[in-house]
C-alpha cells in the first residue's frame, strides 16, 4: 500500500551543481519532488517509533514543497522507485533482500537521494541498526552496533556542509528510551556531525545520488518534546530540511516552521457538501485521571475545568487493577462522580465512564457500567468486549515491553489506539492509515484539561434530547471521524475531509463571534448582559477549539432577549469582603423584552465559601426587574467566588445552558514589603497573600506605582499562595505609592487600595567598578493596561491567553 500527501515548492530559481560525478539539475518552481517512507521492514515494534509520511518529519517537508508517499508493504525495487526523488530507511527489523540493497543502489547510482537513519542497540527495545549496513557500507558508512557505541545527548559539533547549515545542535534522545549510535566513516563518506568525538551523521555520493546517514530517530521525531535538548527550538526542522535539499540539490534556505502542524493521514470518505454539512462537531477529551486513582484534582474539581474550557464532554478513565481498591475508587467511579455531579446540575457537558486497565500494558476500555478486574491482556480485551466496550491500547511506546502487545493488537482484538499521549507521538501518527484511532489526553491535574483534545464528527446524535451520547463517541472512533487537537505540540491530525471542515467550521464561528461582538458592545447599561455572558462563552469555545460550540454561543448573544436581560450585584457593594463573615449576595435582574423571561438558575459551584444550595425558577417581568437573594459566608482569606448554571429558558431563540460566576476577595488588600538591596539600590517586591488553588481563578493582575518621578507599571506575578510584583531598584528615601488591579477569570475586576513604602536602605558597596547610577529607569505606563484596568479584563490562561473587555459592570 502506498498512501500519497502532495505540496508544492514555492517559486524560486533555478539552481545548478556542479559536484562532479553530476546530479540532477533542480528547479525550485518545478512542482514538488517525492519522498518516500518505508516501512515495509518494521518488526517488532520498530514501526511505532519510525516516522512515516503522517509525522512532523513528512508535514516540514511537505510545508517546503515536497510530495510525500508511504510504503507499508510493498518490497523495494525499479517499480516502487520510479518516480521517488528521495528513499527514507529507518532501522530496518526485516533484512533487505539481495534484490532489494541492488534496487536501492542502483536508484542511489542513478541520481536518486537516500536517508538511512539507524538507532542503538538496545537490549530492551531489542532494535538494532545491523540490516542498514548491508546499503550503508557500499557508500563508506557503518552503523556501529555494540551496547557501547550507543550515545544519549546533544551535540553541537558540527561540520561545515549544507546538511548543517543553521543548525546548532542535534540530540538523539527519544524521551529516554531509544538512543542513538555512533558511525564508522570511510572514503567516500565524510563526517558532518561528531558527538564527544564520534562520527554520528555522514554524508557520501555515490554515482549520480547522495546519501545521508544519521545514528540517531530523535532528530526526525521529537521536534517538540524534550525540546529543551535543542540549542534553537527549529534546530531539528532545519536539519531535515537541510537532509532533503541537500539530498536533490536544492541551494540552502532557511525552514520556515508553522505555527501549526496540520497532519493528515489520508483523505477519509468521499463525501458530497451536504452530507459534510449534516455532520455536527464534539470537542473533548478522552483517557483523564480524578482523585479516585492518581489524578491530582477531584472529580468536581475535573468537571469544573471541563466545564470552564467549553468542552462537550469528557471520557474520564481511572486505573483499575486485577483486584478492587480497598475504598471501593478506581476505574469507574471517578467519571460516574463527575457524571452525578453534572447532571444534577443540568450542566451542558457529556461525561462518559470509562476505566483505564492497568494490571499489565495499559488499555483503555469504555463505556462501562462497572469495573474490569483482571492482570493480563486478553482479559482486558474480553472484559471490555462482554460490558459492550472497546478496548484500545494506551501510550504504546512508554516502554519497550509494550512492544509485544503491540505486535499481537489484531490477535487480541483491540479495537483503537492512542496515536498521541500527552504530547508524545513518536511514530504513531501513521498508524491511523490502518487503525482507529484518537488523543490520549492521560492528564492528572486540572491544569491539563484542554491539552489534548478530540473532535468528533456525528450527523445524528443518539443521547437524550438529540444530546451526544457515548454510542456516537465510539462510532466516531471506530470510523475514523476524529480531528485529534495536540496542544502540547501543536497539532491538528485527521483524515483530510475532517480536517478541512473543522477550519471551515472555526471560521465560520470567528466570523459570528465578530458579528455579535459587535452588536454587544451597542448595548449601553449597567451590570452585566446575558449577552456578554454568551460571547464570553463563544470566546472560551474558539480558543479550545470548539467551533459549533462556539457559533451555536454567537448566536445566543445575538438574540434580542440575550442582549436585553441584565445581572447587576446589588449587595454586598464592595468586592473586598471581610474573613469570616455572613453576606447577603443580591443579584437585580433586569429585563426590557416585551415579555416576561423565565429560566432555571441552580448554584453550581462554589470557591471557597459557604453558600446556601438553590435551584430556583427565576421570573423576570416583561419591562422589569426581580432580586434574587442567596446568603453567603467567606473564609479567611483569599479568592471566592459562586457560580450559577444558567439554564431551560422560555426564550424564543433556544438559548443554552451557560454559567455566571461571582467573584470576590477576601482579606488580600494588606501588603507586605520583602526588599533585597544591590549596587544600584533597593528592590521592593509587593507582596499580597492569597489562598492556595486561587491561581486557577485569579487570571491577572498589574501594578501600578509612583516614584515620585512619574507614573509606572509592572505585571504582578501569580504564585501558590501570593501575588507578587518586584519594582525597582530604588535609592534610600524615595517613596513609593503603590496599588494592583486583580482581574478574575468571570471578568471580575478589583482594585486594591493604594499602599505607601519608603526606602530606608543604601545600595551594596560596588565589588567591581560600575558606571551607573541613580535609579534604573523604571517602565512608564503601558496605555493598554490602561485600557484593561478602565474597562475590565479577563485573561484565561491555559491553552493560550487571551484579553476581552468587559461589558457591564460587574
Amino acid at each position: 500500500m502506498m498512501f500519497t500527501v502532495t505540496a508544492l515548492f514555492s517559486t524560486g530559481p533555478a539552481i545548478t551543481l556542479t559536484n562532479n560525478p553530476p546530479v540532477k539539475v533542480i528547479q525550485v518552481s518545478q512542482t514538488g519532488y517525492t519522498v518516500l517512507f518505508n516501512e515495509a521492514h518494521t518488526a517488532l515494534g520498530s514501526a511505532t517509533i519510525i516516522p512515516g509520511n503522517a509525522s512532523f518529519f513528512a508535514w516540514i517537508l511537505e510545508e517546503h514543497g515536497y510530495q510525500t508517499e508511504m510504503n507499508f508493504d510493498q518490497q523495494l525495487d525499479s517499480g516502487i522507485l520510479a518516480g521517488v526523488d528521495i528513499l527514507v530507511l529507518f532501522f530496518p527489523m526485516v533484512a533487505l533482500t539481495a534484490g532489494e540493497v541492488t534496487a536501492v543502489n542502483n536508484f542511489v547510482q542513478a541520481g536518486g537521494g537516500l536517508l538511512l537513519v539507524g538507532t542503538d542497540n538496545s537490549p530492551a527495545w531489542h532494535f538494532s541498526s545491523a540490516n542498514l549496513n548491508t546499503l550503508s557500507q557500499t557508500y563508506g558508512i557503518t552503523f556501529n552496533t555494540g551496547t557501547e557505541d550507543s550515545w544519549l545527548s546533544t551535540t553541537t559539533d558540527m561540520t561545515t556542509h549544507h546538511v548543517t547549515q543553521d543548525v546548532s545542535s542535534i540530540h538523539s534522545n527519544v524521551d529516554y528510551k531509544v538512543k542513538g549510535t555512533t558511525l564508522t566513516v570511510e572514503s567516500p563518506a565524510m563526517t558532518v556531525i561528531e558527538n564527544d568525538g564520534d562520527p554520528v551523521a555522514a554524508v557520501s555520493e555515490y554515482g549520480s545520488g547522495r546519501v545521508v546517514s544519521v545514528g540517531a530517530v530523535a532528530p526526525f521525531i521529537m521536534y517538540r518534546t524534550v525540546k529543551h535538548w535543542q540549542v534553537e527550538k527549529d534546530d531539528l526542522f532545519q536539519f531535515s530540511l537541510n537532509i532533503a535539499d541537500w539530498l536533490v540539490g536544492i541551494s540552502p534556505r532557511k525552514v520556515i516552521v508553522p505555527e501549526v502542524a496540520v497532519i493528515p493521514v489520508g483523505s477519509g470518505p468521499t463525501l458530497s457538501p451536504a452530507e459534510i454539512e449534516d455532520y455536527k462537531t464534539y470537542n473533548g477529551i478522552i483517557h483523564y485521571h480524578t482523585s479516585h486513582s492518581d489524578g491530582a484534582d477531584t472529580p468536581a474539581d475535573m468537571l469544573w475545568a471541563g466545564v470552564t474550557r467549553g468542552l462537550d464532554y469528557m471520557l474520564v478513565t481511572d486505573h483499575s487493577y486485577e483486584a478492587p481498591n480497598p475504598l471501593g475508587l478506581g476505574g469507574v467511579t471517578g467519571a460516574q462522580a463527575m457524571r452525578e455531579i453534572a447532571e444534577q446540575n443540568d450542566l451542558d457537558i457529556e461525561i462518559f465512564v470509562g476505566a483505564e486497565l492497568s494490571r499489565g500494558h495499559h488499555s483503555l476500555a469504555f463505556p462501562l457500567n462497572e469495573n474490569i478486574y483482571t492482570n493480563t491482556q486478553a482479559g482486558m480485551v474480553d472484559g471490555a468486549h462482554a460490558q459492550g466496550a472497546i478496548v484500545s491500547l494506551c501510550h504504546p511506546t512508554i516502554s519497550a515491553p509494550y512492544m509485544t502487545t503491540y505486535e499481537l493488537f489484531d490477535s487480541y482484538g483491540y479495537d483503537a489506539i492512542e496515536v498521541t499521549n500527552t504530547g508524545f507521538s513518536h511514530g504513531l501518527w501513521d498508524e491511523g492509515y490502518s487503525r482507529s484511532f484518537y488523543g490520549g489526553s492521560d492528564g492528572h491535574t486540572f491544569e491539563w484539561v484542554g491539552k489534548i483534545e478530540n473532535v468528533l464528527f456525528v450527523n445524528h446524535p443518539t443521547g437524550p434530547n438529540g444530546r451526544l451520547g457515548v454510542a456516537d463517541v465510539v462510532d466516531a472512533i471506530l470510523e475514523k471521524r476524529v480531528v485529534v487537537l495536540d496542544k502540547a505540540t501543536n497539532v491538528v491530525y485527521g483524515q483530510q475531509v475532517w480536517i478541512d471542515r473543522y477550519f471551515e467550521l472555526m471560521g465560520l464561528a470567528e466570523a459570528e463571534i465578530a458579528s455579535a461582538s459587535a452588536l454587544v458592545d451597542s448595548v449601553e447599561g449597567e451590570g452585566t448582559t446575558l449577552a456578554e455572558l454568551y460571547l464570553e462563552d463563544a470566546e472560551i469555545a474558539l480558543d479550545f477549539g470548539s467551533p459549533h460550540r462556539a457559533f451555536y454561543a454567537a448566536t445566543n448573544a445575538s438574540a434580542p432577549e440575550a442582549l436585553n436581560i441584565s445581572f447587576n450585584v446589588v449587595t454586598p457593594e464592595s468586592r473586598f469582603l471581610l474573613p469570616s463573615t455572613n453576606y447577603n449576595l443580591t443579584l437585580n435582574i433586569t429585563s426590557t423584552n416585551n415579555n416576561a423571561i423565565l429560566f432555571n438558575m441552580t448554584r453550581y459551584f462554589v470557591r471557597a465559601l459557604s453558600a446556601n444550595q438553590s435551584n430556583d425558577i427565576v421570573v423576570v417581568p416583561a419591562n422589569g426587574f426581580t432580586n434574587w437573594t442567596t446568603r453567603i459566608t467567606t473564609p479567611l482569606v483569599g479568592y471566592s467566588a459562586i457560580v450559577f448554571n444558567l439554564h431551560d429558558f422560555n426564550a424564543t431563540s433556544n438559548m443554552a445552558t451557560l454559567i455566571h460566576g461571582i467573584g470576590a476577595l477576601v482579606n488580600v488588600g494588606d501588603v507586605r514589603q520583602e526588599i533585597e538591596r544591590n549596587e544600584n539600590g533597593t528592590l521592593v517586591t509587593m507582596v499580597y497573600s492569597i489562598a492556595r488553588g486561587d491561581i486557577r481563578y485569579i487570571s491577572s493582575a498589574i501594578g501600578f506605582f509612583n516614584d515620585g518621578s512619574g507614573d509606572y507599571n509592572k505585571s504582578i506575578t501569580i504564585r501558590t499562595v501570593t501575588l507578587e510584583a518586584t519594582i525597582g531598584p530604588f535609592l534610600r528615601g524615595t517613596v513609593i505609592n503603590f496599588s494592583a488591579i486583580v482581574y478574575d477569570m468571570f471578568g471580575g475586576v478589583f482594585i486594591l487600595p493604594e499602599a505607601q513604602y519608603t526606602v530606608t536602605t543604601d545600595p551594596l558597596e560596588p565589588t567591581t567598578p560600575t558606571f551607573t547610577t541613580g535609579t534604573a529607569p523604571p517602565v512608564e505606563i503601558d496605555p493598554v493596561l490602561l485600557v484593561g484596568a478602565a474597562g475590565g479584563v479577563i485573561a484565561v490562561v491555559i491553552v493560550a491567553v487571551f484579553l476581552r473587555k468587559r461589558r457591564g459592570g460587574m
